[in-house]
């Protein structure tokens, strides 16, 4: 739109945050055209999912716990924290090889230690489960 500044500025205040276009409505409606690939993904992402349980579970992490969840995010858990040194410690390990991991500090019914990943891709789970062995080791 052409205005002056002060219209402008009001007039922003009641548009979307962002715009989409043509090109990107045309996606999002092939997409909600497609019926097989929701259930695709929910496959693979359960497949991933039962992978790393099984592949944490197997592993010899001592120092963390993996609880048990039915969405596509998985809780894990440090043992025996004390203060909050060693979660940001592993927190910082893990965003240096791009893992990021949810810090839950702030989640009602959660004491210290906890942290949130999101289930992805197979490859994914498996960095994320290596990433955890490595700092294990190290401390």
């Amino acid at each position: 739109a052409f205005a002056n500044p002060p219209l402008l500025k009001e007039l922003k205040k009641y548009r979307d945050p962002w715009s989409v276009n043509v090109l990107a409505q045309e996606a999002g409606m092939a997409a909600l055209q497609d019926e097989k690939y929701p259930s695709y993904v929910r496959k693979l992402l359960w497949e991933s999912k039962e992978e790393f349980f099984k592949n944490f579970s197997q592993s010899q992490l001592k120092k963390l716990d993996l609880h048990p969840s039915t969405t596509n995010f998985a809780l894990i858990s440090l043992k025996d924290v004390e203060t909050d040194k060693e979660k940001l410690e592993l927190l910082q390990q893990l965003g240096e090889q791009g893992i990021l991991l949810r810090d839950c500090y702030n989640f009602r019914g959660l004491e210290k230690g906890y942290l949130r990943t999101a289930i992805k891709d197979k490859s994914s789970m498996e960095a994320l489960l290596k990433g955890l062995e490595k700092w294990e080791k190290e401390n």
